[in-house]
């Protein structure tokens, strides 16, 4: 069964398109669309509706949101090529519900999983996955586990998740401090704190590698 929730806050738009006899416009529909995801926690994400049930699901990175101007660019060139798009925000980033926390790859993961099945329940076709950083690392996660959606595009998602961990969290002090007390709060270089990191976070960033999983898949099927 597919839990849904929906809030739908609706505008149309027109997009023109110049051709050799004149221009046409084909009108565009956006809406503001809440998905409840497995742990009954609300999803808000935006769809840009061109008609077409071709649709392209956008996954911010870390400490972002649906409103990341890369990603708003991307949509934008999405839709001007006839192809609807859905941008939300992660459990705990954004509009959505829950708590932002370090790790949660696989969290994020089956957050995808709840936005593919809502999609697909309505009737639309999710042709392609599109993660940027860490959501780049989600929707290769994602792929691993279900292998349903044909295109998966990473956007600088880090290759191997045990490498830059000391420069997000404060280096080699910050990562002791981490191991020793299960916990670390981080601050930016004014003061003002920004997230907290627990040692569990921490363990499953490290365990989240999906090229030594996929190495071992195709040693299976040898």
């Amino acid at each position: 069964m597919v839990r849904v929730h929906v809030t739908q806050e609706a505008e149309l738009c027109s997009i023109a398109t110049v051709g050799d006899i004149g221009s046409t416009q084909k009108v565009m529909k956006k809406e503001k669309v809440s998905i409840l995801n497995s742990q009954g926690l609300k999803l808000v994400g935006e769809l840009e509706d061109t008609g077409s049930k071709d649709l392209c699901v956008l996954c911010h990175g870390f400490q972002s949101s649906k409103e990341l101007p890369t990603f708003v660019s991307v949509s934008k060139a999405l839709t001007e090529s006839g192809f609807s798009t859905y941008r939300f925000d992660f459990t705990g980033n954004g509009e959505s519900n829950g708590e932002f926390a370090y790790g949660n790859y696989w969290r994020e993961a089956e957050d995808i999983r709840s936005v593919v099945n809502y999609w697909r329940y309505r009737g639309w076709r999710v042709i392609s996955l599109i993660g940027h950083s860490k959501g780049g690392n989600a929707v290769l996660l994602y792929a691993s586990k279900y292998k349903d959606v044909a295109s998966i595009v990473n956007i600088s998602g880090r290759f191997d998740l045990r490498r830059g961990i000391k420069g997000r969290l404060g280096g080699s002090k910050g990562v002791q401090k981490l191991k020793e007390d299960g916990v670390l709060d981080v601050y930016d270089r004014n003061g003002n704190f920004e997230f907290r990191v627990l040692k569990s976070d921490l363990d499953e960033r490290r365990c989240a590698r999906v090229w030594q999983k996929d190495t071992k898949q195709r040693r299976a099927r040898h």
